[in-house]
């Protein structure tokens, strides 16, 4: 049977069809109901999904206002030359402005050989390259200039980095170069084999090396002290000064010019405690006052005279808890003049310190003698290696081809002279590190700050996400009535008492005082340029807040508060109270635990509501699905009938027909 039920001839007298589909039409009205109750529900479990997200949102951005990623001791760094340098810093860094000026930067040494016949055979044998400390050393079977650069690249370790440049058609130079930059990283030759080889390439030619050290004893020493003290040594060739001791030593052989001429010296620092310091007693003198005088019957009789006029003995008063540092611990005598030396670089752990002679004395001095001094109250210093040579020199060769020196960087800071092996500098100032790219021109300067920008940013989102909840909830909560004061529509949030709950707990954190360090002074988020009026500056409004709560951020208001209360906006958000380190007090903290119990997976408040709409969701489909069978039942049937109807009112017509052929045919 067709499903229009279509007989030719006869089935468009009754409309078969049309007259099935008005009839299921009718029937499917309440089919779309059903379905629209359903979509009703899946906006509404949408509309909850939202709501959840904006929550986890929140939550998240609550926790980062007090757990370690909290941005208030996030620093950054600004460089007035950030061609020369810049700085990474870390929290730990201190707040501050630094005046930076960089000389040079370290850079790799780098050598060549003369040019070679692209035939140079290598001969086999062990070979030993160094780079400052460093050992390379392997073995080659002999070859071409090209197999020995491969075998070294194979087992430098990246030490050294070795190419060939082909200079001509027929020659080639072989380079070599440190991949670590600084002067103690200069690239030498290990054994007499790799001397020979390197040596007949023209690396290098032999030179005589220029090296005196001297041991500082007591012979060559004098005491220009004002005071003068017994001499001490810490052990053999270590001298110790004590408070304002002054020595020079004498050099038993007189130092001359050179043009890469180094002065090293080893120094440390021994810090005293001001506490354990003896005062200093001024004894007592004989006495010369006069004596005898006495009275007998109202006869006064004076006494003995002094033979001489003494004056009294009066204790010079000395200033209290006078405290003198001075970095000045050198002196250089020469031939023509005293050379003074800059604040040095000293602490308590030993240090080798190196001065470069040209920038100090004339190619027409001498070197005659050192002169060491301590004028710190409460530290000593320890003296000893004190030697100079010649830096081209050092290892007794000089290269044919230098094409790079091996240099350390040379940095001022605020005035202090410091010298570095490489250009990423981590030690000068607590928790930064300076990265060395140029010299610069002039003296610039490098400010460490807190991260405002971070910081705001962390604030306006969390402020944000606040926002974005209460306007969720006041939108999907509106109840629409029609002219005749009937419901026309409620919002997918209007009758739950959970939301509003929240929202309005929510507002209470934002309102609430909490615990810092500094009092009333600060206590709220209005006092830091958050609040519902901040545009007019009347600070929290409590009747927004209970009408919608939308806060308002005045930023120059804040980092105002920040410069002058960093740990006491800090405190606001994450309080540590009972002092174990753990934040346990704060509007962070408030948020989080509040949102928590909403967010919870799977027990949480919002998964409860949606696991609820799922199962509706499911009851729904399978309430359409009955539905669904029922009417292609029925459907199923009308086509029955009408198909019967049709059949039977063919029959009927034909019947018809047959007789009105049997009249005629009489």
């Amino acid at each position: 049977m067709a499903d229009d039920v279509y007989i030719p001839g006869i089935s468009g007298k009754y409309n078969s069809s049309e007259t099935i589909k008005r009839i299921m039409d009718a029937k499917k009205e309440k089919l779309t109901k059903f379905e629209k109750e359903k979509q009703q529900i899946q906006d509404e479990k949408k509309s909850w999904a939202e709501i959840k997200d904006k929550s986890l949102s929140l939550q998240t951005k609550a926790k980062k206002l007090y757990n370690f990623e909290a941005p208030f001791d996030d620093k950054v760094s600004l460089s007035t030359d950030e061609n020369s340098f810049k700085a990474t810093v870390k929290r730990l860094a201190e707040i501050g402005e630094y005046t930076i000026e960089i000389k040079n930067k370290a850079t790799s040494h780098r050598i060549a050989s003369n040019p070679l016949p692209r035939n140079f055979n290598v001969p086999p044998g062990e070979y030993i390259i160094n780079v400052g400390k460093e050992k390379v050393s392997f073995s080659f079977s002999g070859g071409t200039v090209d197999n020995f650069s491969d075998t070294i690249k194979k087992y430098s370790k990246d030490n050294i980095r070795s190419t060939i440049t082909y200079d001509t058609q027929n020659t080639q130079i072989l380079i070599l170069e440190s991949n670590k930059t600084g002067k103690e990283n200069i690239i030498s030759f290990g054994n007499d084999k790799t001397k020979e080889l390197f040596k007949k390439m023209n690396f290098f030619e032999d030179i005589t090396s220029y090296d005196k050290p001297f041991k500082i004893d007591e012979k060559h020493l004098t005491d220009l002290s004002s005071e003068k003290q017994p001499l001490k040594f810490v052990e053999d060739g270590v001298l110790l000064l004590g408070t304002d001791q002054v020595y020079k030593f004498g050099l038993s052989e007189k130092i001359p010019y050179k043009e890469k001429l180094v002065m090293e010296i080893d120094m440390k620092t021994q810090i005293l405690d001001p506490t354990k310091r003896p005062d200093e007693i001024t004894p007592n003198g004989p006495n010369f006052s006069k004596t005898g005088d006495t009275r007998i019957f109202d006869i006064n009789i004076e006494g003995e005279n002094n033979l001489i006029n003494i004056p009294p003995n009066v204790k010079e008063e000395k200033p209290k808890d006078l405290n003198v540092v001075d970095s000045h611990y050198l002196e250089i005598v020469t031939n023509k003049r005293t050379v003074k030396l800059d604040e040095l670089n000293v602490d308590a752990t030993k240090n080798t310190l190196k001065f470069e002679m040209n920038d100090l004395i004339s190619p027409d001095e001498t070197i005659e003698s050192v002169i060491f001094k301590n004028q710190n109250t409460f530290k000593k210093l320890e003296v000893s290696n004190l030697r100079f040579y010649d830096e081209d020199s050092k290892v007794g060769v000089k290269f044919t081809n230098e094409l790079a020196k091996g240099e350390d960087s040379l940095i001022f800071l605020d005035g202090l002279k410091i010298q570095r092996n490489t250009n990423t500098v981590d030690d000068l100032i607590k928790g930064v590190t300076i990265n060395i790219f140029e010299p610069t021109i002039k003296k610039e300067k490098l400010k460490i700050d807190r991260d405002y920008e971070k910081i705001v940013k962390t604030i306006v989102e969390f402020v944000t996400d606040y926002n974005a909840i209460l306007e969720l909830v006041r939108s999907k909560s509106k109840i629409k009535m029609d002219d005749n004061g009937n419901v026309e529509s409620r919002g997918d949030f209007s009758a739950e008492y959970g939301l509003s709950s929240l929202t309005s707990k929510l507002r209470m954190i934002m309102m609430n005082q909490y615990p810092t360090n500094y009092g009333v002074e600060l206590t709220t988020l209005s006092q830091i340029g958050i609040s519902t009026d901040e545009s007019t500056g009347r600070g929290m409004n409590s009747e927004k807040l209970k009408s919608g709560g939308v806060l308002e951020i005045n930023e120059n208001k804040f980092i105002e508060k920040m410069e002058k209360y960093p740990e006491g906006v800090k405190q606001l958000f994450g309080f540590d109270k009972n002092g174990d380190f753990l934040p346990d007090a704060g509007i962070g903290i408030d948020v989080e635990a509040l949102l928590k119990s909403y967010t919870e997976r799977s027990t949480g408040f919002f998964d409860s509501k949606q696991a609820t709409l799922d199962r509706n969701i499911q009851e729904k489909d399978k309430e359409i699905n009955n539905y669904k069978d029922k009417l292609t039942m029925e459907e199923k049937k009308l086509k029955e009938q009408f198909y019967k109807m049709e059949k039977a009112s063919k029959e009927l017509q034909e019947n018809s027909k047959q007789i009105d052929n049997w009249s005629n045919q009489k």
